[in-house]
């Protein structure tokens, strides 16, 4: 993940970070499609917690861009990293935004009423990707997709928070500012778990929709995981940084374990947004500055291959699931279940890799070098 941008190369790549992308991607899968292949309800109550994968990516992203992009004097090249965003998000996002757009044209009819306001909107809003700006249209066609709504968001803000002044205050004030963002975060979803206890009943046109959607896909909602992360990048750069035994990473590995067998079904809203954020930052921080054994198998050829190729697991295996499914419907004339997710498991990693290495690296060194190209050395 970090040594995919230009303006790193000045420092060391760390891999054990990105292969834990690759287990948050995995967490989506099973949070969204996990029952196809399991039923009891206490393993389904853990599948609903991993939606908070999407925080541990929005935690991860600011640390990466600090790590990648933070000088004295504020973002290095901000068309660099403009440039390096671009190429890093939108070849696999159209891909995954095209087949979910077919998939769904399909599924409508071309004739139907429906598609301006359930598909074509949807499109022109994921194009540009505003849709989650728009609660009730953050997740219509490729579900995923409303994450980098939020990351384009960060993107955007990222150069104003890394300006000297703010820089000094966000270095100054770590502790206040963590505890304040995972209030931030967490506010709404608690007002939405007590206002609303059965929102994810909820009919589209309905109020409590709408207000979930703004309380767990608002971009400005996510900002204070971004802005964890962005602190323990900030306190990762310090020449006199904060180390600390590995072993704290194993007790928040532990917390967060805990949470998913004891919390009650209708308190894990609470947990979407930057309510783990912390502990996050302490599993990400701490693998950071690890050299010791388990940083080294995170660093391992595969895991990072798989890291690296997370991106397209987390934006395809909506797409994919359909595609599959319907395909399966046609030749075994029957629902998909237990043989059919990990069937499916197994196509989408395959195909993520796939899709990194022809797809995703290809296109990423083609945009670098149309900016390079028209910006010639001397």
């Amino acid at each position: 993940m970090i040594q995919d941008l230009p303006a790193a190369r000045a420092r060391p790549a760390l891999d054990q970070l990105t292969s834990l992308r690759f287990f948050a991607a995995l967490a989506i899968v099973f949070h969204h499609f996990g029952s196809l292949a399991f039923t009891n309800p206490k393993v389904l109550a853990v599948f609903s917690f991993l939606s908070s994968g999407v925080s541990f990516f929005f935690v991860l992203s600011g640390f990466v861009l600090v790590y990648a992009y933070a000088s004295d004097s504020g973002v290095r090249s901000l068309r660099l990293f403009y440039q390096a965003r671009l190429a890093r998000l939108y070849p696999v996002y159209f891909l995954g935004l095209a087949l979910m757009l077919i998939v769904t044209l399909h599924q409508y009819g071309y004739g139907d009423r429906r598609l301006g306001e359930d598909i074509i909107a949807p499109a022109l809003l994921s194009m540009f990707l505003f849709q989650a700006w728009i609660p009730r249209m953050a997740n219509l066609l490729n579900g995923p997709g409303w994450s980098l709504s939020s990351e384009a968001f960060f993107y955007l803000v990222f150069p104003m928070l890394m300006s000297r002044g703010a820089r000094r205050f966000l270095e100054s004030h770590k502790v206040p500012i963590a505890i304040v963002s995972c209030v931030l975060g967490t506010v709404p979803l608690l007002v939405l778990t007590l206002a609303f206890p059965n929102a994810s009943k909820a009919t589209m046109d309905s109020p409590a929709y709408a207000y979930a959607n703004w309380a767990a896909f608002w971009p400005p909602v996510r900002l204070p995981e971004f802005v964890i992360g962005i602190l323990i990048g900030l306190e990762f750069l310090k020449p006199n940084r904060t180390e600390f035994p590995l072993r704290i990473v194993g007790g928040a590995v532990a917390t967060i374990a805990l949470l998913l067998i004891g919390v009650p079904l209708e308190w894990r809203p609470l947990f979407h947004n930057s309510l783990l954020a912390p502990l996050f930052a302490t599993i990400i921080y701490g693998l950071a500055i690890s050299k010791g054994r388990i940083a080294r198998l995170l660093s391992s050829r595969g895991l990072v291959l798989l890291g690296e190729s997370s991106f397209a697991l987390y934006i395809l295996h909506f797409p994919l699931r359909s595609l599959v499914g319907s395909l399966w419907g046609r030749l075994f004339h029957s629902s998909p279940g237990f043989v059919f997710f990990w069937l499916y498991l197994a196509l989408c990693i395959a195909s993520s890799i796939l899709v990194f290495r022809y797809l995703e690296t290809p296109m990423r060194i083609w945009i670098r070098n149309i900016g390079s190209r028209r910006n010639p050395p001397g």
